[in-house]
């Protein structure tokens, strides 16, 4: 559990949901919002796991975030952004979503067109992100998954 001020949270490409449910419950007091571009999926996922005010799940498009300006305290996209048509795009909508001082947190899989186009995105956007490190955890998570059977 999180100690600190509470804290408005995003999941863009959310899918089912379970993650961001997941991670609802390390942070009580916090609020939690998946986005996803599919509304049967939106509507899968508050129907198993919706608990507002704290976790709600919309349909929207990562290119084109439903939200004002400054809305989120973090925003995430694990997973979803190489299905993105136009990456560079995401970024500046995380960004725009983002309060000052706000965290991105984007994990991907890698491959050689979606790596240039994660870094075409990060060099169109290197003004609004301080990027910090890129890492590849691809053999990381082979081993878990082997040790999981």
């Amino acid at each position: 559990e999180r100690a600190g001020k509470p804290r408005k949270v995003l999941e863009v490409g959310c899918g089912a949901g379970a993650g961001l449910n997941f991670l609802s419950r390390w942070e009580p007091g916090s609020t939690f919002v998946g986005l996803d571009l599919s509304q049967e999926v939106v509507n899968a996922a508050n129907a198993r796991f919706s608990r507002p005010p704290a976790l709600t799940y919309v349909q929207g498009d990562a290119e084109a975030l439903p939200f004002p300006d400054g809305e989120f305290d973090v925003l995430l996209d694990v997973e979803s952004s190489h299905n993105y048509p136009n990456v560079p795009q995401f970024f500046r909508e995380a960004a725009r979503g983002l309060k000052p001082g706000g965290c991105f947190v984007h994990v991907d899989l890698v491959t050689d067109a979606g790596d240039i186009a994660i870094e075409r995105g990060r060099q169109q956007t290197k003004q609004l992100f301080d990027w910090g490190e890129q890492e590849d955890i691809s053999e990381s998570v082979r081993a878990a998954a082997e040790l999981r059977g």
